[in-house]
């Protein structure tokens, strides 16, 4: 496994399976390990060198939804004004409480996470998804994609 340009290769083609062309509710970032920084992770076994973020967007809301609805597959797909009219207020009513919203989310987000850890898979790799929160607080500081107050954490793949 030829580590960067293969998981650049398996994020990129995680973003390409996605239900839409439009924005996602998640992020999804590569970065490099330090000696240092894997030092930093508790509870792990293995060496890695690099990690994936996988971050759901905290403003994501009804406008980015719409936008994501229009740009679907299953939209586009759709031949006449009237039921892609019919479809977006459908869906729209079908996610906008806000229980059923993040339900969606938190599955667009798990949807992408089991493409890339496929993807890992597929390429020979190993890895350890982590929780967040088990994640050393030194370490948090030390990636600047943590840093982000618009993202919120919700996995991390050691790689």
């Amino acid at each position: 496994m030829n580590k960067e340009n293969d998981l650049t290769q398996i994020i990129e083609t995680a973003i390409l399976q996605s239900y839409s062309y439009g924005a996602a509710p998640y992020s999804i970032s590569l970065a490099s390990l330090t000696e240092q920084i894997s030092a930093m992770i508790q509870n792990c076994s293995e060496s890695y060198s690099n990690i994936i973020f996988i971050s759901l967007w905290k403003d994501y809301n009804k406008i980015d939804l719409e936008e994501y609805l229009k740009l679907s597959k299953e939209y586009l797909s759709i031949d006449t004004q009237e039921n892609k009219k019919g479809f977006i207020q459908y869906r729209m009513d079908e996610l906008l409480p806000e229980k059923n919203f993040k339900i969606w989310k938190d599955n667009n987000t798990s949807y992408a996470l089991g493409l890339i850890l496929n993807g890992i898979r597929n390429f020979g790799g190993k890895f350890q998804v982590v929780d967040i929160d088990k994640i050393h607080p030194e370490f948090k500081n030390e990636l600047a994609v943590l840093q982000n107050p618009l993202l919120q954490q919700q996995y991390a793949i050691f790689i």
